[in-house]
């Protein structure tokens, strides 16, 4: 009881300097814990390492993206990261940030040189989360890791090889590895994939392509059974929308005319994420606008384990009259 008692004694004027203060001060406290004074320390597992580029593009730069799991708003000052080489050697730490910055529950932030640089290369990137480094640790292109440390302690390290990265990847440069899962354990054999080259082959700052997802059905879908290319606002593209039970799909997507001539190699060799949306305005590879007809989308997947499954999707290529 007095040990409860000090701890709440040494609380009060930190609950007594918010409700004395603005309302966003109030909403921090709402949504988690200052971590201030020491009250409250960073736990293993409450920052995750949930995605890194360590192999940029030629003219890109690396980033580390990490999660917030745990309950609390956490104050990234107080956090280091170290690069490690090729034989498991952690290197020289780099504090995140000089300056306050909070982490909210469920928050991504990205730590890279160059944000600049990482919203050109990945247009969907969410700049609200990056964190501009002077300096990154330096990570092997292809062997190497990363350790988080709050105040000295590791929180969480990875250590990643480039045999994480899909054998479908001629090029793996500009690919990030992502997280599968935030409950499983870092470094477990399979907790990171590559990123879907769909969605520009690194997602900073948002959901991994390669998350798994729950839901009733998974396959591939149109939206509607007709699209009328016409630029009049309405179906103006053929929308193919998908779901996938497992992540690391490759697909081929060809569209056929109802004499059954090959007129447009939608995809080929894409790596998929495990949802998403694949579009068609109707010309034929040449560039051409096709006729009004029946056309048939064959989508053909296959995975790393062996896997394959084909789909046909039907509709009309319609115009106004």
């Amino acid at each position: 009881m007095k040990n409860n008692l000090f701890l709440l004694s040494s609380l009060l004027p930190m609950f007594l300097s918010l409700l004395q203060s603005d309302d966003s001060s109030l909403q921090q406290l709402q949504r988690g814990y200052y971590l201030q004074n020491g009250i409250l320390s960073v736990e293993p597992g409450d920052i995750i390492i949930n995605e890194i580029l360590s192999n940029p593009k030629s003219d890109g730069v690396d980033f580390v993206e990490l999660y917030n799991y745990s309950g609390k708003t956490i104050d990234l000052q107080h956090l280091y990261i170290a690069g490690v080489n090729s034989k498991g050697v952690a290197g020289s730490r780099k504090k995140v940030t000089e300056r306050s910055i909070l982490i909210y529950p469920d928050e991504y932030k990205v730590l890279t040189t160059s944000p600049s640089i990482i919203r050109q290369h990945y247009p969907h990137s969410d700049p609200t989360t990056f964190i501009e480094m002077r300096t990154l640790p330096n990570f092997n292109n292809e062997t190497g890791g990363v350790v988080v440390y709050s105040n000295g302690t590791p929180i969480d390290s990875l250590f990643y090889t480039s045999e994480m990265q899909s054998p479908f990847l001629a090029i793996p440069k500009g690919i990030s590895l992502e997280r599968q899962h935030f409950s499983t354990p870092t470094n477990l054999p399979g907790n990171f994939r590559s990123a879907a080259t769909a969605t520009g082959g690194a997602t900073p700052g948002y959901q991994n392509s390669q998350s798994p997802v729950d839901a009733e059905r998974y396959g591939f879908f149109l939206k509607s059974r007709t699209f009328s290319p016409d630029n009049d606002g309405f179906e103006d593209e053929l929308e193919i929308t998908y779901l996938l039970q497992q992540n690391g799909f490759m697909t081929n997507i060809d569209v056929y005319n109802a004499n059954g001539q090959l007129v447009k190699k939608l995809q080929r060799n894409q790596s998929l994420a495990t949802q998403g949306r694949i579009t068609w305005d109707g010309l034929s590879d040449a560039g051409q606008r096709l006729p009004i007809g029946i056309y048939v989308a064959v989508v053909e997947t296959y995975h790393p384990e062996g896997t394959t499954k084909m789909y046909r999707l039907s509709f009309v290529l319609a115009a106004r009259l």
